[in-house]
């Protein structure tokens, strides 16, 4: 088995175990009988599941589409990082909340 092929299998594990957590913590983030905290909580890791996924599809863009992927230039990767940044910025939030409550 070559390099590609096993990082080819390691993101499709990364991206269906990180759809897999979203679906989950969606269901929670979206009933409305749960307590706010917890629907929070929901959402951030709903978000970091989606991230999670985006990373695994940008990493394979960059082992078969290399050089289409470069000429896209920096904003489709600035855009392409953007879900893990706001999900990690959305956790440091509810954990400072926690800090300082």
């Amino acid at each position: 088995m070559n390099g590609a092929m096993v990082i080819l299998l390691e993101d499709l594990a990364t991206a269906a175990s990180g759809l897999f957590n979203a679906g989950y913590f969606a269901r929670y983030w979206l009933r409305a009988h749960e307590t706010r905290a917890r629907r929070t909580g929901a959402a951030a890791l709903f978000l970091v599941g989606t991230a999670v996924a985006v990373e695994a599809a940008c990493s394979e863009a960059i082992v078969w589409w290399r050089d289409s992927l470069l000429a896209l230039g920096d904003v489709a990767w600035a855009l392409a990082r953007l879900p893990l940044l706001t999900s990690t910025v959305f956790i440091t939030t509810i954990v400072l909340r926690r800090i300082f409550r």
